[in-house]
């Protein structure tokens, strides 16, 4: 994607299970994350209200945690605050929590609309976390190698509401930072 710096875009085709929870990070989603962001034995730093994040880390070998110590995580991920105030206190903990290289992945809630990154992605870099890659992970279930979508009527009626959108949504957009190597957080 274009911009300054330009930064990639990945798609991932992550399938919903019956045990999924709406509004949550699914399962496959959270064995997604945990596996690419940190390797077995890293810890993981759990910020979300997603039951998904620590089974994903006990079944990769990961280690889990929701109160690190400074300096000792691979990986944290949140999900993205509600207010500017909230985000820039994430921030500054996470950079504190990770170790240099590390990645803080900041997952937009299921039904955001596009939303401008650019204060955010200012607000990370003063800490030391540089926007490295946006992920749009579509989510939906699965037969076989395909996926199976069929609206509910409420998303029907959403989709057709002359005052919405007219997109239903089917994805969530996760953005990570990485943390910058040799860099000290204050």
């Amino acid at each position: 994607m274009t911009g300054e710096p330009p930064v990639p875009i990945s798609l991932w085709r992550t399938a919903t299970t019956d045990t999924d929870v709406p509004d949550q990070i699914g399962a496959r989603l959270a064995a997604a994350i945990v596996t690419s962001y940190a390797n077995p034995g890293h810890t993981v730093v759990d910020r979300t209200a997603s039951p998904s994040i620590p089974d994903a880390c006990a079944q990769a070998g990961r280690r889990h945690t929701t109160d690190p110590g400074p300096g000792m995580a691979a990986l944290v991920v949140a999900d993205r605050p509600a207010t500017d105030e909230a985000t820039t206190a994430l921030f500054g903990q996470a950079a504190g929590w990770l170790l240099p290289g590390g990645c803080l992945i900041l997952v937009d809630p299921a039904l955001a609309g596009p939303v401008d990154q650019r204060p955010v992605h200012v607000t990370a870099a003063a800490v030391g976390l540089d926007y490295f890659q946006h992920i749009v992970a579509v989510g939906a279930p699965a037969e076989g190698e395909r996926f199976v979508f069929y609206p509910t009527k409420a998303e029907l009626a959403a989709a057709a509401d002359p005052t919405g959108s007219g997109h239903v949504r089917v994805h969530r957009d996760l953005r990570v930072y990485l943390r910058r190597a040799g860099e000290a957080h204050a």
